[in-house]
Order: C-alpha cells, then structure tokens, then sequence
C-alpha cells in the first residue's frame, strides 16, 4: 500500500514594472528624496496595511538613501496640516487617474523631497475551490491565498515618472498545503516592489 504525503508550499513572487520615465532613475531619487505615502487599503484592512508598510519602511530605508516612511510622512503631514489635502489628492487620483499638482508640491515641500511612492493594495485572496485528483480518484480542495500591491512614483515637478505592482501567490495541490501566513506574503510583496523599484533581481 502506497502512502502520501503532504507537503508545505510557500509564495511565488512575481513583479512588473509598467512604466518609467527616461528622465528617471533610482540615483536620481536618493538624490532629490523620496517619501513613502500611508500605504492604502480597503475597510478594516489595518492588521494586512500596517505589515505591508513596515516592511516596505525597512526594505526601503535599506535600499534607497534618505527615504522617509511612511509613519513620518503621516506625522509631517499633520504637522503641516496637510492630512485633508492628502486624503483629497488620493481620492482624486484614484477617481480620475489625475494629479492634483498644486496638492502634490506642497506635500513634497513639507517633507523635504521631490517624489512620492504611492501604494495601493488590493483586498487581499483568499480561496478555496474543489479538484480532481486523477491519481487517486478522489476529490480535494484547492486553496488559493495572495497580496497584490500597486505602485506609482509622483514626481512633485511634473507628473507619474514609475509604476509597477508586486504580488505573492500561493496555491496548494492535491497533495500540499499553503504554510504562509498573509504577513509573510505582505512582507514578501513590499520587498520584491521596492526591488523593482531599484532595478534589482527579485529573489
């Protein structure tokens, strides 16, 4: 009698990079600064927004020089008095695809830089779907677990001069199991889209 055995499977990470600007480049960004704006997220999303964006805080700040995170961008901002401003060129962006430049300029003036890195993630997957198994006849459920992150860099002199996404998939067989939690898959995701972000190999 044969005997099967289950084993654990983790994330495959893939990136895109969907734009760039030719006057554009990580070397330029240290030099001129970059802030990382409040990662954004669904509804009651915090316990899967707040890993994302230490993570992409840490990979970050070790990557690039002089990057603000993003909980300090948030401080400045309201120190500024700038939060409403904020909330209204997100919500304009992401309604129109526009950049409200005026916004954009006087945010990179209270932080000290010229560009921002937007980030917006999807809700993250989570599913499960019955299969076949045709080597033993018999039917078993196949789960689906994955985060997805958008990206844009706004350069406050101009207009959108990066995009890119990220994601963390992870999808069981007939004889495996998903050993990854959604944290693990957040932190994957950030680190591979600021890997991108710098034009370097994503593991």
């Amino acid at each position: 009698m044969s005997m099967l055995y289950s084993c654990a499977v983790s994330s495959k990470v893939s990136t895109a990079e969907t734009y760039r600007a030719a006057d554009f480049s990580p070397a330029k960004m240290e030099e001129a600064g970059m802030a990382i704006l409040p990662v954004t997220a669904g509804a009651d999303l915090e316990g899967y927004r707040r890993p994302f964006g230490d993570e992409l805080n840490r990979v970050a700040a070790s990557t690039f020089e002089g990057v603000v995170p993003w909980d300090r961008t948030m401080n400045l901002l309201n120190e500024k008095g700038l939060v409403k401003e904020y909330q209204e060129a997100v919500q304009a962006y992401n309604e129109t695809a526009i950049l409200d430049k005026s916004i954009t300029r006087q945010m990179a003036d209270a932080l000290g830089v010229r560009y921002l890195l937007y980030v917006r993630l999807a809700p993250p997957e989570s599913s499960s779907d019955m299969r076949y198994d045709y080597v033993s006849g018999g039917a078993y459920q196949q789960q689906t677990k994955a985060v997805f992150a958008y990206a844009k860099v706004w350069d406050a002199q101009g207009d959108i001069v990066w995009e890119g996404s990220s994601e963390a998939r992870a999808v069981s067989g007939a004889y495996s199991y998903i050993n990854e939690s959604i944290q693990e898959q957040c932190e994957k995701t950030a680190n591979a889209l600021v890997k991108r972000l710098a034009g370097l190999p994503v593991e």
